[in-house]
């Protein structure tokens, strides 16, 4: 009985560290290297893309104009990601005095929209292996 269990429980624990993924992102067309890149990963189309509906964040240090990150430990299912260039460190996306950004920001599939953030459906992509996403920010 006691080797039943112990079966059992090696062969959870191997079922499910084998269905979480990475998820590699890279931030490109950073205009400096100040500051950090808020990256910030969404499971739920509900408050996209609000701070207080993402599922994890990453804070990186942009190097080359770059920024690369990796999310661990991700289930399957459906995701989209927002990213800004913070390069005043104060954790929110500057707006001048009408509301629009000052500072650089990108969205997964490098969705865009004129006056507004992208839907989750416009910037969502499937997560069902490890992944590799680029985001070009403006």
């Amino acid at each position: 009985m006691l080797k039943l269990l112990l079966f059992s429980l090696i062969l959870s624990i191997s079922y499910t560290s084998s269905n979480l993924y990475k998820l590699k992102v890279e931030i490109i067309g950073l205009r400096s290297n100040k500051g950090q890149v808020m990256v910030a990963l969404y499971r739920d189309i509900d408050d996209f893309p609000s701070k207080k509906s993402r599922y994890k964040y990453l804070l990186l240090k942009p190097q080359n104009h770059t920024a690369i990150g990796v999310f661990e430990d991700l289930p399957p299912g459906k995701y989209a990601i927002a990213a800004i260039l913070d390069e005043n460190k104060s954790f929110d996306m500057d707006k001048n005095i009408v509301g629009f950004p000052l500072e650089q920001y990108g969205f997964s599939n490098n969705a865009r929209e004129q006056f507004s953030a992208p839907s989750f459906q416009k910037a969502s992509f499937e997560l069902h292996t490890d992944r590799k996403i680029q985001i070009k920010v403006e």
